[in-house]
Protein backbone atom coordinates (compact mmCIF):
# COMPACT_ATOMS: atom_id res chain seq x y z
CA UNK A 1 0.00 0.00 0.00
CA UNK A 2 2.66 2.68 0.83
CA UNK A 3 4.37 1.25 -2.71
CA UNK A 4 1.33 2.68 -4.23
CA UNK A 5 1.06 6.16 -2.62
CA UNK A 6 4.62 6.53 -3.45
CA UNK A 7 3.88 6.01 -6.88
CA UNK A 8 0.73 7.93 -6.53
CA UNK A 9 2.84 11.01 -5.38
CA UNK A 10 5.58 10.96 -8.41
CA UNK A 11 2.38 10.85 -10.35
CA UNK A 12 0.57 13.79 -9.07
CA UNK A 13 3.72 15.63 -9.88
CA UNK A 14 3.33 15.78 -13.27
CA UNK A 15 6.53 17.02 -14.38
CA UNK A 16 7.78 16.07 -17.80
CA UNK A 17 10.81 14.15 -17.05
CA UNK A 18 14.12 12.99 -19.02
CA UNK A 19 16.40 10.13 -19.00
CA UNK A 20 19.89 9.66 -20.40
CA UNK A 21 19.77 6.41 -22.69
CA UNK A 22 23.12 5.40 -24.01
CA UNK A 23 22.94 3.74 -27.63
CA UNK A 24 25.51 1.68 -29.86
CA UNK A 25 26.31 0.93 -33.17
CA UNK A 26 29.23 1.17 -36.07
CA UNK A 27 31.35 2.92 -37.79
CA UNK A 28 30.08 2.30 -41.47
CA UNK A 29 32.40 4.49 -43.38
CA UNK A 30 35.19 7.28 -43.53
CA UNK A 31 35.87 10.23 -45.77
CA UNK A 32 38.04 13.37 -44.67
CA UNK A 33 36.76 14.82 -41.55
CA UNK A 34 33.48 12.86 -41.72
CA UNK A 35 32.60 9.27 -40.06
CA UNK A 36 29.70 8.08 -40.99
CA UNK A 37 27.81 5.90 -38.46
CA UNK A 38 24.68 3.39 -38.45
CA UNK A 39 22.81 5.58 -35.28
CA UNK A 40 20.02 7.48 -36.69
CA UNK A 41 16.87 9.42 -35.47
CA UNK A 42 15.18 5.81 -35.16
CA UNK A 43 18.01 5.28 -32.05
CA UNK A 44 17.36 8.90 -30.69
CA UNK A 45 20.25 10.40 -32.19
CA UNK A 46 20.19 14.36 -33.47
CA UNK A 47 21.79 17.19 -34.79
CA UNK A 48 25.09 18.38 -32.67
CA UNK A 49 24.89 14.81 -30.52
CA UNK A 50 28.23 13.54 -29.18
CA UNK A 51 29.21 10.05 -30.15
CA UNK A 52 32.33 8.29 -28.84
CA UNK A 53 34.47 5.50 -30.68
CA UNK A 54 35.44 3.04 -28.17
CA UNK A 55 37.77 0.21 -27.95
CA UNK A 56 37.10 -2.02 -24.88
CA UNK A 57 36.41 1.06 -22.24
CA UNK A 58 38.96 3.19 -23.98
CA UNK A 59 37.53 6.21 -26.22
CA UNK A 60 40.01 6.48 -29.21
CA UNK A 61 37.63 9.68 -31.08
CA UNK A 62 35.33 12.19 -30.11
CA UNK A 63 32.65 12.77 -33.01
CA UNK A 64 29.87 15.27 -33.38
CA UNK A 65 26.51 14.43 -35.46
CA UNK A 66 25.70 17.35 -37.92
CA UNK A 67 23.48 15.34 -40.03
CA UNK A 68 21.41 12.27 -39.09
CA UNK A 69 18.76 9.97 -41.16
CA UNK A 70 16.57 7.55 -39.78
CA UNK A 71 19.32 5.01 -39.86
CA UNK A 72 22.88 6.49 -39.95
CA UNK A 73 24.50 9.56 -39.22
CA UNK A 74 27.32 11.84 -40.44
CA UNK A 75 29.99 12.61 -37.36
CA UNK A 76 33.16 15.59 -37.35
CA UNK A 77 35.91 14.07 -35.78
CA UNK A 78 36.46 16.60 -32.84
CA UNK A 79 39.43 14.83 -31.89
CA UNK A 80 41.17 10.83 -31.87
CA UNK A 81 43.90 9.07 -29.64
CA UNK A 82 44.16 6.41 -32.64
CA UNK A 83 42.90 6.16 -36.66
CA UNK A 84 39.10 5.56 -36.69
CA UNK A 85 38.80 2.44 -38.55
CA UNK A 86 35.57 0.86 -40.66
CA UNK A 87 33.27 -1.30 -37.62
CA UNK A 88 34.39 -0.14 -34.56
CA UNK A 89 32.06 0.38 -31.97
CA UNK A 90 30.42 3.95 -31.49
CA UNK A 91 28.40 4.81 -28.24
CA UNK A 92 26.08 8.18 -27.97
CA UNK A 93 24.33 9.15 -25.04
CA UNK A 94 20.67 10.56 -26.28
CA UNK A 95 18.10 12.39 -24.16
CA UNK A 96 14.92 9.95 -24.04
CA UNK A 97 11.25 11.58 -22.44
CA UNK A 98 9.66 10.10 -20.43
CA UNK A 99 5.26 11.76 -19.88
CA UNK A 100 4.04 10.54 -16.35
CA UNK A 101 1.11 8.42 -16.26
CA UNK A 102 -2.17 10.03 -16.44
CA UNK A 103 -3.43 11.14 -12.65
CA UNK A 104 -6.19 8.80 -11.09
CA UNK A 105 -9.06 10.67 -10.05
CA UNK A 106 -9.74 8.10 -7.25
CA UNK A 107 -5.91 9.62 -5.76
CA UNK A 108 -5.69 10.67 -2.24
CA UNK A 109 -5.79 14.11 -1.62
CA UNK A 110 -2.57 16.37 -0.73
CA UNK A 111 -2.97 16.36 2.83
CA UNK A 112 -3.43 12.52 3.12
CA UNK A 113 -0.73 12.33 1.04
CA UNK A 114 1.52 14.41 3.05
CA UNK A 115 0.23 12.77 6.39
CA UNK A 116 1.44 9.28 5.25
CA UNK A 117 4.65 10.38 3.81
CA UNK A 118 5.44 12.76 7.29
CA UNK A 119 6.14 8.82 8.66
CA UNK A 120 10.08 8.08 9.29
CA UNK A 121 9.64 4.79 7.71
CA UNK A 122 8.09 6.05 3.93
CA UNK A 123 10.15 9.45 4.09
CA UNK A 124 13.31 7.68 3.61
CA UNK A 125 11.75 5.13 0.53
CA UNK A 126 11.02 8.70 -0.46
CA UNK A 127 14.40 10.01 -0.29
CA UNK A 128 15.62 6.56 -2.45
CA UNK A 129 12.98 7.70 -5.07
CA UNK A 130 14.26 11.18 -5.54
CA UNK A 131 14.72 13.22 -9.01
CA UNK A 132 17.34 13.15 -10.87
CA UNK A 133 20.03 15.84 -10.04
CA UNK A 134 19.31 19.13 -12.17
CA UNK A 135 22.36 18.52 -13.95
CA UNK A 136 24.34 14.64 -14.82
CA UNK A 137 27.62 14.19 -15.49
CA UNK A 138 30.26 12.03 -17.32
CA UNK A 139 33.70 11.89 -18.60
CA UNK A 140 37.22 10.44 -17.95
CA UNK A 141 40.13 11.73 -16.22
CA UNK A 142 43.52 9.90 -17.42
CA UNK A 143 46.78 10.32 -15.73
CA UNK A 144 49.24 9.77 -18.54
CA UNK A 145 53.07 9.59 -19.17
CA UNK A 146 54.97 10.03 -22.20
CA UNK A 147 58.93 9.80 -23.06
CA UNK A 148 60.92 9.31 -25.81
CA UNK A 149 64.71 8.11 -24.90
CA UNK A 150 67.57 7.88 -27.28
CA UNK A 151 71.28 6.75 -27.27
CA UNK A 152 72.35 10.55 -26.77
CA UNK A 153 70.25 11.82 -23.80
CA UNK A 154 70.08 15.44 -25.29
CA UNK A 155 67.43 14.09 -27.61
CA UNK A 156 65.41 12.56 -24.65
CA UNK A 157 61.31 14.18 -24.42
CA UNK A 158 59.52 13.38 -21.75
CA UNK A 159 55.74 14.42 -21.03
CA UNK A 160 53.65 13.65 -18.08
CA UNK A 161 50.17 14.96 -17.59
CA UNK A 162 46.75 14.43 -16.82
CA UNK A 163 44.24 14.63 -19.42
CA UNK A 164 40.35 15.40 -18.68
CA UNK A 165 37.03 15.03 -20.19
CA UNK A 166 33.69 16.07 -19.11
CA UNK A 167 30.34 16.59 -20.09
CA UNK A 168 27.56 18.02 -18.14
CA UNK A 169 23.51 17.46 -19.20
CA UNK A 170 21.02 19.34 -17.35
CA UNK A 171 17.45 17.47 -19.56
CA UNK A 172 15.33 19.41 -18.10
CA UNK A 173 16.82 22.86 -19.01
CA UNK A 174 18.73 21.82 -22.12
CA UNK A 175 21.72 23.41 -20.87
CA UNK A 176 25.34 21.41 -21.31
CA UNK A 177 28.78 21.29 -20.55
CA UNK A 178 31.41 20.76 -22.08
CA UNK A 179 35.16 20.44 -20.78
CA UNK A 180 38.18 18.98 -22.72
CA UNK A 181 41.64 19.54 -21.44
CA UNK A 182 45.28 18.53 -20.14
CA UNK A 183 47.95 19.56 -17.78
CA UNK A 184 51.26 18.21 -18.77
CA UNK A 185 54.89 19.74 -18.90
CA UNK A 186 57.66 18.72 -21.44
CA UNK A 187 61.07 18.21 -20.72
CA UNK A 188 64.57 17.74 -23.64
CA UNK A 189 67.55 16.44 -23.02
CA UNK A 190 66.84 14.47 -19.42
CA UNK A 191 67.68 10.77 -18.30
CA UNK A 192 65.39 11.69 -15.76
CA UNK A 193 62.16 9.61 -15.22
CA UNK A 194 60.71 13.25 -14.54
CA UNK A 195 62.58 15.77 -16.33
CA UNK A 196 63.25 19.36 -14.40
CA UNK A 197 62.32 22.72 -15.34
CA UNK A 198 59.68 21.71 -17.86
CA UNK A 199 57.87 23.43 -20.36
CA UNK A 200 54.45 23.81 -19.74
CA UNK A 201 52.50 22.35 -22.39
CA UNK A 202 48.68 22.43 -21.08
CA UNK A 203 45.49 22.76 -23.32
CA UNK A 204 42.18 23.63 -23.11
CA UNK A 205 40.80 22.30 -26.24
CA UNK A 206 36.94 22.97 -25.23
CA UNK A 207 35.41 24.50 -22.25
CA UNK A 208 31.82 26.09 -22.99
CA UNK A 209 27.90 25.85 -21.36
CA UNK A 210 25.63 25.42 -24.18
CA UNK A 211 21.51 25.82 -24.26
CA UNK A 212 20.43 23.81 -27.39
CA UNK A 213 16.59 23.37 -27.48
CA UNK A 214 16.40 22.07 -30.82
CA UNK A 215 14.97 25.70 -32.08
CA UNK A 216 17.74 27.62 -30.39
CA UNK A 217 21.46 26.81 -30.10
CA UNK A 218 23.45 29.18 -27.75
CA UNK A 219 26.93 28.20 -26.58
CA UNK A 220 29.55 30.65 -25.08
CA UNK A 221 33.32 29.97 -24.00
CA UNK A 222 36.22 28.24 -26.14
CA UNK A 223 34.29 26.34 -28.90
CA UNK A 224 35.06 24.85 -32.77
CA UNK A 225 32.35 26.40 -35.01
CA UNK A 226 30.96 22.98 -36.17
CA UNK A 227 29.12 24.77 -39.35
CA UNK A 228 32.22 27.32 -40.42
CA UNK A 229 35.74 24.74 -39.68
CA UNK A 230 37.35 27.93 -41.52
CA UNK A 231 37.15 29.68 -38.41
CA UNK A 232 38.61 26.99 -36.60
CA UNK A 233 38.65 27.95 -32.94
CA UNK A 234 36.84 30.54 -31.08
CA UNK A 235 36.62 32.41 -27.46
CA UNK A 236 33.46 33.40 -27.87
CA UNK A 237 29.86 32.99 -29.18
CA UNK A 238 27.85 30.71 -31.23
CA UNK A 239 24.12 31.35 -31.77
CA UNK A 240 22.02 29.81 -33.97
CA UNK A 241 18.05 29.59 -35.07
CA UNK A 242 16.27 26.09 -36.99
CA UNK A 243 13.95 27.11 -39.25
CA UNK A 244 12.22 23.42 -39.92
CA UNK A 245 15.20 22.07 -42.11
CA UNK A 246 17.04 25.55 -42.06
CA UNK A 247 19.83 26.38 -39.59
CA UNK A 248 21.12 29.99 -39.31
CA UNK A 249 23.62 31.09 -37.36
CA UNK A 250 26.30 33.40 -36.38
CA UNK A 251 29.83 32.99 -34.18
CA UNK A 252 32.47 35.66 -32.70
CA UNK A 253 35.25 36.31 -30.54
CA UNK A 254 38.75 35.75 -30.57
CA UNK A 255 41.43 33.42 -31.86
CA UNK A 256 43.28 31.70 -28.65
CA UNK A 257 46.73 32.44 -28.36
CA UNK A 258 49.18 29.87 -29.40
CA UNK A 259 49.57 28.12 -25.96
CA UNK A 260 46.11 26.99 -26.22
CA UNK A 261 45.52 28.27 -22.39
CA UNK A 262 45.10 31.97 -22.24
CA UNK A 263 42.55 34.31 -24.13
CA UNK A 264 44.45 36.46 -26.77
CA UNK A 265 42.92 39.62 -28.37
CA UNK A 266 45.48 40.26 -31.21
CA UNK A 267 43.31 38.21 -33.50
CA UNK A 268 39.51 39.10 -33.87
CA UNK A 269 36.65 36.34 -36.02
CA UNK A 270 33.18 36.51 -37.19
CA UNK A 271 31.68 33.57 -39.02
CA UNK A 272 28.08 33.13 -40.82
CA UNK A 273 26.65 29.74 -42.16
CA UNK A 274 23.64 28.59 -43.07
CA UNK A 275 22.92 24.62 -42.88
CA UNK A 276 19.92 23.36 -45.37
CA UNK A 277 18.64 20.19 -46.37
CA UNK A 278 16.78 20.87 -49.21
CA UNK A 279 14.73 17.50 -49.70
CA UNK A 280 12.35 15.68 -47.23
CA UNK A 281 12.90 12.53 -48.80
CA UNK A 282 16.96 12.53 -49.19
CA UNK A 283 19.14 12.46 -47.08
CA UNK A 284 21.50 15.82 -48.23
CA UNK A 285 22.77 18.53 -46.52
CA UNK A 286 24.31 21.70 -47.76
CA UNK A 287 26.42 24.29 -45.62
CA UNK A 288 27.47 27.55 -46.99
CA UNK A 289 29.48 29.47 -44.56
CA UNK A 290 31.70 32.62 -44.30
CA UNK A 291 34.46 33.63 -42.24
CA UNK A 292 36.18 36.80 -41.80
CA UNK A 293 39.42 37.21 -39.34
CA UNK A 294 41.41 40.36 -38.30
CA UNK A 295 44.67 40.87 -36.95
CA UNK A 296 44.28 43.28 -34.46
CA UNK A 297 42.42 46.27 -36.39
CA UNK A 298 43.15 44.72 -40.29
CA UNK A 299 41.58 42.12 -42.61
CA UNK A 300 43.90 39.03 -41.74
CA UNK A 301 41.76 36.43 -43.95
CA UNK A 302 38.37 36.16 -45.53
CA UNK A 303 37.35 33.02 -47.09
CA UNK A 304 33.74 31.36 -48.37
CA UNK A 305 33.23 27.61 -47.84
CA UNK A 306 30.49 25.12 -49.47
CA UNK A 307 30.09 21.90 -47.27
CA UNK A 308 27.77 19.03 -48.54
CA UNK A 309 27.47 15.44 -47.03
CA UNK A 310 24.64 12.75 -48.84
CA UNK A 311 24.43 9.46 -47.16
CA UNK A 312 22.36 6.59 -47.05
CA UNK A 313 20.73 6.62 -50.31
CA UNK A 314 20.80 2.99 -52.17
CA UNK A 315 24.24 2.72 -50.75
CA UNK A 316 25.85 6.11 -51.57
CA UNK A 317 27.51 8.34 -49.56
CA UNK A 318 29.16 11.61 -51.17
CA UNK A 319 31.19 14.43 -49.43
CA UNK A 320 31.88 17.75 -50.68
CA UNK A 321 34.01 20.40 -49.32
CA UNK A 322 35.26 23.57 -50.39
CA UNK A 323 37.27 26.78 -49.53
CA UNK A 324 37.48 30.10 -51.32
CA UNK A 325 39.97 32.86 -50.23
CA UNK A 326 38.77 35.84 -51.29
CA UNK A 327 41.66 38.17 -51.04
CA UNK A 328 45.11 38.00 -51.74
CA UNK A 329 48.40 39.58 -51.29
CA UNK A 330 49.49 41.97 -53.79
CA UNK A 331 52.60 44.30 -53.04
CA UNK A 332 51.57 45.46 -49.84
CA UNK A 333 47.53 45.52 -50.31
CA UNK A 334 45.24 43.06 -49.48
CA UNK A 335 42.74 43.48 -52.48
CA UNK A 336 39.81 41.33 -53.34
CA UNK A 337 40.98 38.24 -55.40
CA UNK A 338 38.80 35.25 -55.31
CA UNK A 339 40.32 31.76 -56.01
CA UNK A 340 40.35 28.39 -54.46
CA UNK A 341 42.46 27.28 -51.26
CA UNK A 342 41.56 24.07 -51.07
CA UNK A 343 39.06 21.48 -52.25
CA UNK A 344 38.27 18.05 -51.38
CA UNK A 345 35.08 15.07 -53.18
CA UNK A 346 34.67 11.59 -52.35
CA UNK A 347 31.95 9.41 -53.06
CA UNK A 348 31.50 5.80 -51.78
CA UNK A 349 29.17 2.92 -53.06
CA UNK A 350 28.19 -0.18 -51.18
CA UNK A 351 27.52 -2.59 -53.97
CA UNK A 352 27.03 -5.28 -52.24
CA UNK A 353 27.45 -6.87 -48.52
CA UNK A 354 30.99 -7.53 -49.75
CA UNK A 355 31.94 -5.18 -52.34
CA UNK A 356 32.09 -1.52 -51.37
CA UNK A 357 33.94 1.26 -53.94
CA UNK A 358 35.26 4.85 -53.96
CA UNK A 359 36.34 7.84 -55.96
CA UNK A 360 37.60 11.21 -55.13
CA UNK A 361 39.62 14.17 -56.07
CA UNK A 362 41.41 17.21 -54.32
CA UNK A 363 42.98 20.45 -55.12
CA UNK A 364 44.79 22.80 -52.76
CA UNK A 365 47.10 25.47 -52.75
CA UNK A 366 49.08 27.19 -50.19
CA UNK A 367 47.21 29.34 -47.88
CA UNK A 368 48.02 32.17 -46.42
CA UNK A 369 47.16 34.92 -43.36
CA UNK A 370 48.21 38.42 -44.11
CA UNK A 371 49.97 39.13 -40.96
CA UNK A 372 52.76 36.10 -41.88
CA UNK A 373 52.99 37.35 -45.59
CA UNK A 374 52.84 41.60 -45.60
CA UNK A 375 56.76 42.02 -46.01
CA UNK A 376 57.31 39.12 -48.22
CA UNK A 377 58.09 39.84 -52.02
CA UNK A 378 54.89 38.34 -53.81
CA UNK A 379 57.53 36.59 -56.44
CA UNK A 380 58.48 34.08 -53.39
CA UNK A 381 54.62 33.15 -52.90
CA UNK A 382 53.99 29.82 -53.70
CA UNK A 383 50.19 29.80 -55.67
CA UNK A 384 50.25 26.51 -57.74
CA UNK A 385 47.67 24.26 -56.93
CA UNK A 386 47.97 20.88 -56.82
CA UNK A 387 46.26 18.31 -57.40
CA UNK A 388 44.91 14.49 -56.78
CA UNK A 389 42.57 11.39 -57.09
CA UNK A 390 41.81 8.98 -54.49
CA UNK A 391 40.42 5.44 -55.91
CA UNK A 392 39.47 3.03 -53.19
CA UNK A 393 38.31 -0.19 -53.08
CA UNK A 394 37.15 -2.84 -49.81
CA UNK A 395 36.36 -6.25 -50.22
CA UNK A 396 34.43 -7.95 -47.39
CA UNK A 397 34.97 -11.73 -47.92
CA UNK A 398 33.16 -12.94 -44.49
CA UNK A 399 34.03 -14.80 -41.55
CA UNK A 400 36.13 -11.25 -40.25
CA UNK A 401 38.35 -11.26 -43.77
CA UNK A 402 38.25 -8.23 -45.72
CA UNK A 403 40.68 -6.66 -47.89
CA UNK A 404 41.12 -2.85 -48.73
CA UNK A 405 43.29 -1.03 -51.32
CA UNK A 406 43.78 2.99 -51.37
CA UNK A 407 45.58 4.50 -54.42
CA UNK A 408 46.31 8.42 -54.63
CA UNK A 409 47.84 9.35 -57.91
CA UNK A 410 48.78 13.44 -57.51
CA UNK A 411 49.96 16.24 -59.64
CA UNK A 412 53.67 17.23 -59.48
CA UNK A 413 56.28 19.33 -61.54
CA UNK A 414 56.82 16.88 -64.35
CA UNK A 415 53.51 15.03 -64.99
CA UNK A 416 50.23 13.61 -62.88
CA UNK A 417 50.98 10.00 -61.31
CA UNK A 418 54.54 10.73 -60.70
CA UNK A 419 54.06 11.53 -56.98
CA UNK A 420 51.44 8.76 -55.26
CA UNK A 421 50.67 6.54 -52.78
CA UNK A 422 49.57 2.98 -52.47
CA UNK A 423 48.28 1.17 -49.39
CA UNK A 424 46.43 -2.13 -48.94
CA UNK A 425 45.48 -3.81 -45.80
CA UNK A 426 44.19 -7.36 -45.55
CA UNK A 427 42.67 -8.22 -42.13
CA UNK A 428 41.99 -11.46 -40.62
CA UNK A 429 39.56 -11.85 -37.95
CA UNK A 430 39.26 -14.87 -35.38
CA UNK A 431 42.13 -16.62 -37.31
CA UNK A 432 41.23 -20.52 -36.61
CA UNK A 433 39.26 -19.79 -34.01
CA UNK A 434 41.70 -18.40 -32.13
CA UNK A 435 40.48 -15.15 -31.10
CA UNK A 436 43.36 -13.36 -32.61
CA UNK A 437 43.39 -10.75 -35.08
CA UNK A 438 45.62 -10.03 -38.18
CA UNK A 439 46.11 -7.51 -40.06
CA UNK A 440 48.68 -6.71 -42.84
CA UNK A 441 49.61 -3.95 -45.09
CA UNK A 442 51.95 -3.30 -48.01
CA UNK A 443 52.66 0.38 -49.12
CA UNK A 444 54.59 1.97 -52.17
CA UNK A 445 54.96 5.49 -52.96
CA UNK A 446 56.98 8.13 -54.73
CA UNK A 447 57.81 11.83 -55.44
CA UNK A 448 59.74 14.13 -57.55
CA UNK A 449 63.01 13.00 -55.65
CA UNK A 450 62.07 10.06 -53.66
CA UNK A 451 60.67 6.21 -53.94
CA UNK A 452 59.25 4.39 -50.90
CA UNK A 453 58.04 1.30 -49.71
CA UNK A 454 57.00 -0.55 -46.60
CA UNK A 455 55.43 -3.55 -44.95
CA UNK A 456 54.00 -4.38 -41.56
CA UNK A 457 52.11 -6.86 -39.75
CA UNK A 458 49.33 -6.33 -36.44
CA UNK A 459 48.50 -9.27 -34.26
CA UNK A 460 46.02 -8.40 -31.72
CA UNK A 461 44.01 -10.87 -29.34
CA UNK A 462 41.81 -10.13 -26.27
CA UNK A 463 41.58 -12.37 -22.96
CA UNK A 464 38.63 -13.08 -21.38
CA UNK A 465 37.42 -9.49 -21.58
CA UNK A 466 40.10 -8.19 -19.57
CA UNK A 467 43.32 -7.87 -21.61
CA UNK A 468 43.42 -6.78 -24.68
CA UNK A 469 47.59 -7.37 -26.61
CA UNK A 470 48.66 -6.10 -30.10
CA UNK A 471 52.34 -6.63 -31.14
CA UNK A 472 53.61 -4.58 -34.33
CA UNK A 473 56.49 -4.79 -36.64
CA UNK A 474 56.60 -2.22 -39.61
CA UNK A 475 59.41 -2.03 -42.21
CA UNK A 476 59.90 1.83 -44.65
CA UNK A 477 62.19 2.02 -46.97
CA UNK A 478 63.03 5.21 -48.39
CA UNK A 479 64.93 5.91 -51.21
CA UNK A 480 67.02 9.23 -51.95
CA UNK A 481 69.23 9.42 -55.29
CA UNK A 482 70.00 6.09 -55.20
CA UNK A 483 70.46 5.11 -51.27
CA UNK A 484 67.96 3.48 -49.71
CA UNK A 485 67.42 4.04 -46.30
CA UNK A 486 65.30 1.79 -43.49
CA UNK A 487 63.17 2.72 -41.03
CA UNK A 488 61.76 0.03 -38.56
CA UNK A 489 59.67 -0.25 -35.88
CA UNK A 490 58.75 -3.07 -33.13
CA UNK A 491 55.72 -2.35 -30.72
CA UNK A 492 53.08 -3.52 -28.69
CA UNK A 493 49.93 -2.21 -27.30
CA UNK A 494 48.05 -3.12 -24.04
CA UNK A 495 44.75 -2.40 -22.06
CA UNK A 496 43.73 -4.22 -18.99
CA UNK A 497 40.16 -3.31 -17.93
CA UNK A 498 39.91 -3.37 -14.17
CA UNK A 499 36.53 -2.81 -14.30
CA UNK A 500 33.73 -1.11 -16.16
CA UNK A 501 35.65 2.27 -15.20
CA UNK A 502 39.48 1.73 -14.74
CA UNK A 503 41.53 0.84 -17.38
CA UNK A 504 45.71 0.94 -17.55
CA UNK A 505 46.54 1.07 -21.38
CA UNK A 506 50.03 1.01 -22.52
CA UNK A 507 52.02 1.51 -25.90
CA UNK A 508 55.58 1.19 -27.03
CA UNK A 509 57.39 1.21 -30.06
CA UNK A 510 61.77 0.73 -30.47
CA UNK A 511 62.39 2.37 -33.87
CA UNK A 512 66.03 1.89 -36.08
CA UNK A 513 66.53 3.76 -38.80
CA UNK A 514 68.69 7.25 -40.02
CA UNK A 515 71.45 6.25 -37.33
CA UNK A 516 69.30 6.55 -34.24
CA UNK A 517 67.73 3.97 -32.05
CA UNK A 518 64.66 5.48 -30.30
CA UNK A 519 62.40 3.88 -27.47
CA UNK A 520 59.21 4.96 -27.03
CA UNK A 521 56.82 4.35 -23.88
CA UNK A 522 53.06 6.28 -23.58
CA UNK A 523 51.01 4.88 -20.46
CA UNK A 524 47.65 6.12 -18.98
CA UNK A 525 45.68 4.96 -16.22
CA UNK A 526 42.11 6.26 -16.88
CA UNK A 527 38.89 6.33 -14.70
CA UNK A 528 35.55 6.94 -16.50
CA UNK A 529 32.27 8.07 -14.78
Amino acid sequence: MRTIFLLTLTATASLLLAQVKTIRGKVTYISSGTVYTSLGRNAGLSDSTLVYVVEGSDTTALLRAFATSSQSSACTVLWNTRPIAMEKEVVARVIQEIKPAAIDSTSPSPDTVRSILSKPEVASRATETSLPPWMQFKGRVGVQYYTTRYENTQYNTTQPGVVMQLQGISAKDHVKFDLYSNIRTLSRGSAAFIGKNGANQSRVYRASVEYDDGTYDVAVGRIIPLFSPSVGYVDGLLFSRRFGDITAGVNLGFQPGADMRGVSTDYRKVGLFVNVKPFESIDLTVTPAYARTYFRSVIDREVMSLQVVSFGMRGLNGYFYSEFDLRKKIQSNYALSPALTNMYMNVNYQATSYLSVGVGTDASRPMYSFSTIRDTPDSLLESKVRTGLSLRTSVYAGNGISVSNIYTPRSSESRFGRTYSDNAILSIGNVLSSGIILRTNVSLGATEETKSRGYGIFVQRNFAALFDVTVRFQVNDLTLNGEVNRNQTVGFDAAAFFSRNFALIASFDQTKGYGLVSNTLFTELSYRF
